[in-house]
């Protein structure tokens, strides 16, 4: 994908219809937590959940962390980040949950203010993956494991 900025359009740019097919689609399921065990999300973790897409993910991680953690909900698509808030306040969790819009150039948080980022697919989607990742980095100190879901070839 690199010198090819349609992945960047795609998710900025979405019509109705295909909001709609994402809302429902980036629906928490069960089985979906498998994905995110491994990286021990405990309760009182400050977490940011990267490409969050309508906040699914990010309400269910602010279960997880309960009332004394927090969840960043992270998206390129101010419709998505619109929706994370409005579901999120309709989980009754909104005071858990913060959307931010944020394109993964830096991200809006403090640096070491996180104990966690998660993100699914979205790193795949990185121009520059290791620049992308490096950048991020900075707003948390690594002592954890990586664990991609999905490895790309480079």
């Amino acid at each position: 994908m690199a010198g090819n900025p349609f992945y960047k359009d795609h998710w900025i740019n979405i019509d109705r219809d295909r909001l709609d097919r994402y809302e429902r689609m980036f629906l928490w399921s069960p089985a979906s937590a498998a994905l995110y065990e491994p990286a021990d999300i405990r309760p009182g973790h400050i977490v940011a959940d990267f490409g969050s897409g309508p906040g699914h993910t990010a309400i269910e991680i602010a279960k997880w962390v309960g009332r004394n953690g927090h969840v960043h909900a992270l998206d390129i698509n101010a419709e998505f980040v619109a929706q994370a808030r409005k579901n999120a306040n309709a989980a009754s969790i909104g005071d858990r949950v913060t959307a931010h819009q944020c394109d993964g150039s830096i991200l809006p948080l403090p640096d070491l203010s996180l104990d966690r980022l998660t993100t699914r697919t979205t790193s795949s989607m990185w121009m520059i993956p290791n620049a992308r990742f490096a950048s991020s980095t900075a707003s948390f100190e690594l002592v954890g494991k990586c664990m991609p879901s999905k490895v790309i070839g480079q």
